[in-house]
């Protein structure tokens, strides 16, 4: 199995996303680890050098100009090494929990005589989502909520919450998984 973390700007994202990765997963489960850094300024570069340093099979894999066609093609520059893994790619901003890799792969078995192509986490990239993050980022990683560089949404109406709520709980449900939810 490979991880792939694809990087490009969001040192701050990174740090976290790395961050959660060893806190929530058991690494040596991956084969290789890539850290594909899309020109990365030079702190960012050694957040990814040193993740990388941390883990025998991870390494930092360069390249650009910044854009997403340059991305895609080193993904399949990249995925051509491969052939046949199965692969786990999160960007910089997929900050895993506990378990999160498990559902996945659970997810992947129970639908993989299907023809699925693609088995992936939710992301938060919306205010909601924003503001369900800031309050999982204020509970376990204070110093990151409090930075300047972190950009968290002002926290959307209860009732956008709990239609939220209600379509992740119907979905998981619908598709044989399970929800809980404080």
């Amino acid at each position: 199995m490979l991880l792939i973390i694809l990087t490009s700007h969001r040192a701050d994202c990174f740090a976290l996303c790395v961050d959660c990765l060893e806190r929530h997963t058991d690494l040596g489960k991956f084969e290789r680890i890539l850290v594909m850094g899309n020109a990365l300024k030079p702190k960012h570069r050694r957040l990814a050098q040193d993740f990388a340093s941390r883990h025998a099979n991870a390494m930092l894999h360069e390249f650009g100009p910044r854009g997403l066609e340059m991305t895609m093609q080193a993904l399949d520059e990249v995925l051509a090494h491969y052939p046949g893994r199965l692969v786990v790619k999160i960007d910089e901003d997929v900050f895993v929990m506990p378990g999160w890799l498990e559902g996945l792969h659970r997810t992947y078995l129970r639908n993989k005589d299907t023809g699925c192509g693609l088995v992936s986490a939710l992301v938060p990239n919306n205010n909601v989502g924003q503001a369900a993050l800031h309050g999982y980022l204020c509970a376990g990683w204070p110093e990151y909520a409090r930075s300047a560089e972190l950009r968290v949404s002002r926290s959307p109406s209860p009732h956008a919450f709990f239609h939220l709520k209600e379509r992740a709980f119907r979905f998981t449900h619908r598709h044989g998984g399970g929800a809980a939810w404080n």
